[in-house]
């Protein structure tokens, strides 16, 4: 099945439905599935009033994706950095660039309210750079919207620092 969005476009004909590519638009009666009984009777009430049926589907692809980010600090700022995934994101790696994870202090890493450090206390950015061997961080599944916070200090107490990253992990589309 194709997919558009977070919607399925069911039934009708291909020009029915203006901007979308025609390879994602259905005309037979193949989508109809065991699983859905009420569809039929959607679509089929859609096709006789000369239009079609658009059906909330709930994500079913699983992919791996990353999730960018970075950040200006001034010289010895300690400030949060905010992602809000927009899919269903379970992070498994965090990485920062070796260019500039030698100036950062980590000190947290919070999926929604929880922290994802067993207790508290910082460690050095640079463990977790893009040559960083063994180096997870396989948090909490972050739904949709979750915030995801990363505190980071800049070591450098004479210079601005830019630090660069990405969270790698599943993502349900």
């Amino acid at each position: 099945m194709h997919y558009i969005g977070n919607d399925e476009i069911v039934g009708g004909d291909g020009f029915a439905a203006v901007g979308y590519d025609y390879s994602e638009i259905f005309g037979g009666d193949s989508y109809v599935g065991a699983d859905s009984p009420g569809l039929v009777a959607e679509v089929a009430q859609a096709r006789a009033a000369g239009g079609v049926a658009v059906v909330k589907r709930q994500p079913q692809t699983l992919r791996e994706q990353s999730l960018p980010f970075y950040r200006a600090y001034t010289a010895s700022e300690t400030a949060t950095i905010s992602l809000t995934p927009q899919r269903m994101f379970r992070p498994e790696r965090l990485t920062f660039a070796s260019l500039t994870a030698l100036y950062f202090l980590l000190n947290s890493i919070n999926i929604a309210q929880e922290p994802q450090f067993v207790a508290d206390g910082a460690t050095l950015a640079q463990l977790y750079t893009e040559v960083a061997v063994g180096m997870r961080l396989k948090g909490k599944t972050a739904n949709r919207g979750a915030l995801i916070t990363i505190n980071l200090t800049n070591l450098d107490a004479v210079n601005a620092r830019t630090v660069y990253g990405q969270i790698v992990g599943p993502a349900v589309l």
